[in-house]
């Protein structure tokens, strides 16, 4: 099994994410813009579910918002829910979650693959 997640936060500055760098962050322009992708492979699918399902996780927690900008709490943890989910469930597909208005084009893609 193959499980691909491609991210794209374009922050505004209105949140950032912390230890960008673990979550192989490929394009990063001082907290409004950052880009990565990362793959798991392996046979066993249970084991590469939960290696996704807890790299998405964590990424969520290291997701820091100014406490001026608390209501994109909700919209943040809805995002990365509906992408665990998807996960959890082992079935090959394409599942985009994104953001719109001040954070167009934040988007997270998960590719399921056998």
């Amino acid at each position: 099994m193959k499980i691909t997640i491609i991210w794209k936060f374009y922050t505004d500055g209105d949140f950032s994410l912390n230890n960008y760098e673990k979550y192989n962050c490929i394009e990063y322009d001082g907290f409004e813009k950052y880009f990565g992708i990362k793959e798991f492979k392996n046979k066993d699918e249970i084991q590469c579910m939960i290696d996704s399902r807890t790299f998405l996780e964590q990424m969520l927690y290291d997701l820091h918002v100014l406490d001026t900008r608390h209501y994109i709490l909700e919209d943040l943890y809805e995002m990365f829910e509906q992408l665990i989910e998807f996960v959890c469930k082992l079935e090959v597909g394409v599942k985009i979650e994104y953001m719109s208005g001040n954070y167009d084009g934040t988007e997270i893609i998960v590719v399921v693959q056998n």
